[in-house]
Parts: structure tokens; sequence; C-alpha cells
């Protein structure tokens, strides 16, 4: 994300009260996260998922933990969904699960992106 558009988001996620899961759709070396979860207090972090294939580089999944690590952030804390974007949301809606905040950003080609837009459906507004 470009600086500009980080602190909209900063701004945005501070004024907002957002106690529950945060879900990450695509997370590429987990910068944007390590930045999401800065943003609250490790006492008041909310649970934050993450899904993805893990394909998009070789060794992804390490290097996101490692930028976790790099950030004083443990990696544990994050529920990984090592799986593509269609079945971990059939799965999310099967448990009924609910998000105070979804970022989607993964695949950027239309019918991908357009697909992901359903996680919308589980956003609590």
């Amino acid at each position: 994300m470009a600086p500009a558009e980080l602190a909209g988001l900063e701004t945005w996620i501070r004024s907002a009260s957002l106690p529950g899961p945060h879900l990450e759709v695509g997370t590429a070396a987990g910068g944007t996260l390590c930045f999401l979860q800065k943003q609250y207090p490790p006492a008041t972090r909310p649970a934050f998922v993450v899904v993805d294939t893990m394909t998009y580089f070789l060794d992804q999944f390490e290097t996101i933990k490692r930028n976790l690590r790099a950030h004083d952030l443990d990696p544990e804390q994050t529920d990984f969904r090592v799986m593509n974007s269609s079945e971990a949301f059939a799965a999310a809606s099967a448990r009924g699960e609910r998000f105070d905040f979804i970022l989607v950003d993964a695949s950027h080609k239309i019918r991908y992106m357009m697909d992901d837009l359903r996680w919308l459906r589980l956003l609590n507004t």
C-alpha cells in the first residue's frame, strides 16, 4: 500500500471501535499485516485471520513469520488459513464467522477480485 493509503487506514482504524476479529485476504510478505496489528496495543489487539495460498513467491509463509517477529509480533497469534479464498470463505461462512475489519488485497485479476468481495457478507456493520 502507498504511504497515503496506510496513513488513511491508520487514521480510520484508530478512530473506529473494532474489537472483533480482523481479516486480511492476501498478504504477500506480511507488511500490511504487521502494520495493522501494530495499530493496537498487545492487550487490546483483536484476533487476526489471514487467508492466503502462500504460493505468491518461494518461502512466502516463512517470510511472513520472519516479518512479524521483526516487528515484535508473535506469528502464533495470527490464524493463518493456507488455502484459496473460495475454500476459506466457504469454511468461514459455514462456521458463522464475522469480522469487524476486512482487507482484501489478494489477486488483482478482476475474476478473483470479484470473488473476494463475497467476504464482505461476513463484515460486521
